[in-house]
């Protein structure tokens, strides 16, 4: 069996090797809430209560860092590894085909660091 990566060490690394900060990332992505959640919707298979529930939930950083770890880590990788590690959580438990779940997105959330639980 692979051995596994965590999401956030393979963000980390990721990073580190193309000389980039986290903040750096996050800041060329200040497109806007709306087009932020329009890219979440196109991605997922979210609802509209679903999205609106991210939104309320979520600051506009935290919904970025979600969307750049989904299309960095998952979208364009479909065997889901990272340098010939699983990622964890693995792609299976993120995405259906090419459309990420709301529990994946919760899954990707918490492997961030990102509390998603009600307040």
């Amino acid at each position: 069996m692979p051995e596994q990566v965590g999401l956030k060490e393979a963000i980390e690394d990721l990073l580190k090797e193309q000389g980039l900060l986290l903040k750096d990332v996050l800041d060329m992505m200040d497109e806007g809430r709306d087009s932020t959640m329009e890219f979440l919707s196109r991605i997922s298979g979210l609802s509209e209560e679903q999205l609106y529930s991210v939104s309320e939930k979520l600051s506009y950083r935290q919904i970025n860092l979600l969307t750049f770890a989904l299309y960095a880590m998952y979208l364009n990788n479909m065997p889901g590894l990272y340098e010939g590690f699983v990622l964890m959580p693995s792609r299976d438990e993120v995405m259906i085909g090419q459309r990420v779940t709301l529990d994946g997105l919760g899954l990707v959330a918490r492997a961030l660091g990102i509390n998603v639980e009600e307040s």
